[in-house]
Protein backbone atom coordinates (compact mmCIF):
# COMPACT_ATOMS: atom_id res chain seq x y z
CA UNK A 1 0.00 0.00 0.00
CA UNK A 2 1.28 3.48 -1.06
CA UNK A 3 -0.38 5.69 1.31
CA UNK A 4 -3.06 5.67 4.72
CA UNK A 5 -6.26 7.10 4.69
CA UNK A 6 -7.29 7.57 8.59
CA UNK A 7 -10.64 9.17 9.19
CA UNK A 8 -11.29 10.40 12.21
CA UNK A 9 -13.92 8.93 14.05
CA UNK A 10 -14.28 12.09 16.50
CA UNK A 11 -16.21 13.85 14.06
CA UNK A 12 -18.86 11.97 13.99
CA UNK A 13 -19.09 10.61 17.64
CA UNK A 14 -19.60 14.65 18.93
CA UNK A 15 -23.46 14.24 18.28
CA UNK A 16 -25.93 11.48 18.36
CA UNK A 17 -27.65 10.89 14.77
CA UNK A 18 -24.39 12.54 12.70
CA UNK A 19 -23.55 11.18 9.37
CA UNK A 20 -20.88 11.55 7.12
CA UNK A 21 -20.12 10.49 3.78
CA UNK A 22 -16.35 10.05 2.03
CA UNK A 23 -15.02 9.38 -0.99
CA UNK A 24 -12.72 6.70 -0.24
CA UNK A 25 -9.55 6.60 -2.76
CA UNK A 26 -7.84 2.97 -2.57
CA UNK A 27 -4.40 2.65 -2.25
CA UNK A 28 -3.69 -0.98 -2.46
CA UNK A 29 -1.71 -1.92 -5.70
CA UNK A 30 -1.51 -5.52 -5.20
CA UNK A 31 -2.81 -8.44 -3.15
CA UNK A 32 -1.26 -11.16 -1.51
CA UNK A 33 -3.19 -14.19 -2.68
CA UNK A 34 -1.45 -17.53 -0.74
CA UNK A 35 1.95 -16.09 -1.14
CA UNK A 36 1.60 -14.46 -4.87
CA UNK A 37 1.65 -10.54 -4.77
CA UNK A 38 -1.33 -10.16 -7.56
CA UNK A 39 -1.95 -6.88 -9.47
CA UNK A 40 -4.91 -4.74 -8.99
CA UNK A 41 -6.48 -4.20 -12.10
CA UNK A 42 -9.15 -1.92 -11.54
CA UNK A 43 -9.69 0.30 -8.01
CA UNK A 44 -12.60 3.10 -8.57
CA UNK A 45 -12.77 5.23 -4.93
CA UNK A 46 -15.43 3.47 -2.75
CA UNK A 47 -18.34 5.32 -0.43
CA UNK A 48 -17.90 5.27 3.29
CA UNK A 49 -20.51 6.49 4.98
CA UNK A 50 -20.29 6.73 8.80
CA UNK A 51 -23.82 7.05 11.08
CA UNK A 52 -23.68 8.22 14.75
CA UNK A 53 -26.31 5.43 16.41
CA UNK A 54 -25.51 6.76 19.89
CA UNK A 55 -23.89 5.18 23.21
CA UNK A 56 -20.80 5.01 21.69
CA UNK A 57 -21.89 3.32 18.42
CA UNK A 58 -21.49 4.10 14.32
CA UNK A 59 -23.29 2.18 11.62
CA UNK A 60 -20.35 2.06 9.32
CA UNK A 61 -21.58 1.21 5.44
CA UNK A 62 -18.92 0.59 3.04
CA UNK A 63 -19.66 0.44 -1.12
CA UNK A 64 -17.67 -0.42 -4.16
CA UNK A 65 -15.60 -2.82 -6.30
CA UNK A 66 -11.98 -3.51 -6.88
CA UNK A 67 -10.76 -5.94 -9.76
CA UNK A 68 -7.94 -8.26 -8.98
CA UNK A 69 -5.67 -10.50 -11.46
CA UNK A 70 -5.38 -13.55 -9.69
CA UNK A 71 -3.99 -17.25 -10.60
CA UNK A 72 -6.05 -19.99 -11.68
CA UNK A 73 -6.18 -22.69 -9.19
CA UNK A 74 -5.74 -25.68 -11.48
CA UNK A 75 -3.47 -23.80 -14.49
CA UNK A 76 -1.81 -20.80 -13.31
CA UNK A 77 -3.30 -18.37 -15.89
CA UNK A 78 -3.51 -14.62 -14.50
CA UNK A 79 -7.98 -14.77 -13.79
CA UNK A 80 -9.51 -11.55 -13.71
CA UNK A 81 -12.07 -11.38 -10.95
CA UNK A 82 -14.08 -8.90 -9.47
CA UNK A 83 -14.86 -8.33 -6.13
CA UNK A 84 -17.98 -6.31 -4.85
CA UNK A 85 -18.05 -4.53 -1.74
CA UNK A 86 -21.67 -3.75 0.32
CA UNK A 87 -19.94 -3.97 3.88
CA UNK A 88 -22.89 -3.02 6.80
CA UNK A 89 -21.40 -2.81 10.28
CA UNK A 90 -21.40 -1.08 14.12
CA UNK A 91 -18.40 -0.37 14.93
CA UNK A 92 -18.56 -0.10 19.25
CA UNK A 93 -16.10 2.68 20.49
CA UNK A 94 -17.02 2.18 24.22
CA UNK A 95 -13.27 2.57 26.11
CA UNK A 96 -11.77 -1.01 27.32
CA UNK A 97 -13.05 -1.94 31.13
CA UNK A 98 -10.23 -2.48 33.35
CA UNK A 99 -9.28 -6.66 32.41
CA UNK A 100 -9.76 -7.11 36.23
CA UNK A 101 -13.52 -5.34 36.38
CA UNK A 102 -14.74 -7.96 33.80
CA UNK A 103 -15.96 -11.73 34.32
CA UNK A 104 -14.30 -14.33 31.92
CA UNK A 105 -17.43 -13.86 29.34
CA UNK A 106 -17.27 -10.24 29.44
CA UNK A 107 -13.71 -10.48 28.45
CA UNK A 108 -14.08 -13.18 25.85
CA UNK A 109 -16.38 -10.89 23.93
CA UNK A 110 -14.68 -7.76 25.03
CA UNK A 111 -11.77 -9.18 23.06
CA UNK A 112 -13.94 -10.51 19.71
CA UNK A 113 -15.17 -7.22 19.65
CA UNK A 114 -11.26 -6.11 19.29
CA UNK A 115 -10.46 -8.34 17.28
CA UNK A 116 -13.04 -7.79 14.61
CA UNK A 117 -12.18 -3.70 14.59
CA UNK A 118 -8.87 -4.20 13.58
CA UNK A 119 -8.68 -1.44 11.37
CA UNK A 120 -9.81 1.10 14.36
CA UNK A 121 -7.24 2.19 16.35
CA UNK A 122 -8.41 4.65 18.95
CA UNK A 123 -10.75 7.16 17.71
CA UNK A 124 -8.83 6.33 14.10
CA UNK A 125 -10.53 4.39 11.58
CA UNK A 126 -8.13 2.93 8.65
CA UNK A 127 -9.64 2.76 5.26
CA UNK A 128 -6.89 0.68 3.90
CA UNK A 129 -6.90 -1.79 6.21
CA UNK A 130 -10.52 -2.31 6.12
CA UNK A 131 -10.75 -2.08 2.69
CA UNK A 132 -7.93 -4.98 2.58
CA UNK A 133 -9.82 -7.07 5.60
CA UNK A 134 -12.71 -7.04 3.57
CA UNK A 135 -11.29 -8.08 0.51
CA UNK A 136 -9.80 -11.35 2.11
CA UNK A 137 -13.02 -11.81 3.07
CA UNK A 138 -14.62 -11.87 -0.36
CA UNK A 139 -11.61 -13.33 -2.36
CA UNK A 140 -13.34 -17.10 -3.18
CA UNK A 141 -10.99 -19.90 -2.25
CA UNK A 142 -10.44 -21.56 -5.42
CA UNK A 143 -10.34 -19.40 -8.96
CA UNK A 144 -10.64 -20.67 -12.07
CA UNK A 145 -10.12 -19.13 -15.38
CA UNK A 146 -13.36 -21.36 -16.42
CA UNK A 147 -15.16 -24.01 -15.05
CA UNK A 148 -13.81 -27.13 -17.27
CA UNK A 149 -10.11 -25.95 -17.09
CA UNK A 150 -7.79 -28.56 -17.49
CA UNK A 151 -5.21 -27.87 -15.86
CA UNK A 152 -1.26 -28.00 -16.16
CA UNK A 153 0.47 -31.53 -16.70
CA UNK A 154 1.87 -32.74 -13.91
CA UNK A 155 5.02 -33.39 -15.81
CA UNK A 156 6.38 -31.01 -18.32
CA UNK A 157 3.66 -28.13 -16.58
CA UNK A 158 2.56 -27.27 -20.15
CA UNK A 159 -1.27 -25.71 -20.01
CA UNK A 160 -3.46 -28.52 -20.79
CA UNK A 161 -6.25 -25.81 -22.01
CA UNK A 162 -4.13 -25.18 -24.86
CA UNK A 163 -4.14 -28.89 -25.61
CA UNK A 164 -2.65 -32.37 -25.02
CA UNK A 165 0.96 -32.55 -24.11
CA UNK A 166 3.60 -34.81 -25.70
CA UNK A 167 4.19 -36.31 -22.28
CA UNK A 168 3.94 -40.04 -21.82
CA UNK A 169 1.04 -41.77 -19.54
CA UNK A 170 2.88 -43.30 -16.71
CA UNK A 171 1.17 -46.20 -15.10
CA UNK A 172 -0.68 -45.60 -12.46
CA UNK A 173 1.05 -46.40 -8.70
CA UNK A 174 -1.84 -48.98 -7.27
CA UNK A 175 -1.23 -47.87 -4.15
CA UNK A 176 -2.02 -44.17 -4.94
CA UNK A 177 -5.10 -44.47 -7.46
CA UNK A 178 -6.92 -43.66 -5.11
CA UNK A 179 -5.51 -40.37 -4.65
CA UNK A 180 -5.21 -39.63 -8.07
CA UNK A 181 -9.20 -40.87 -9.08
CA UNK A 182 -10.08 -38.12 -6.13
CA UNK A 183 -8.04 -35.15 -7.85
CA UNK A 184 -9.15 -35.88 -11.46
CA UNK A 185 -12.71 -35.74 -9.73
CA UNK A 186 -12.33 -32.58 -7.91
CA UNK A 187 -10.77 -30.80 -11.39
CA UNK A 188 -13.67 -31.68 -13.41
Amino acid sequence: MEGIMLIHLSEVLTSEGRVRSYTVPVELTSFDYHGNMCPVLEKPDMALTLENRGNQKIALQLKGRMKLALPCDRCLEETPLDVEFDVQTDLDMKEVAPADELTEEEREAEQERLDNQTFVEGHQLDTDQLILQELILRVPEKILCREDCKGICYQCGKNLNYGPCDCKEEPKDPRMAAILDLFNESNK
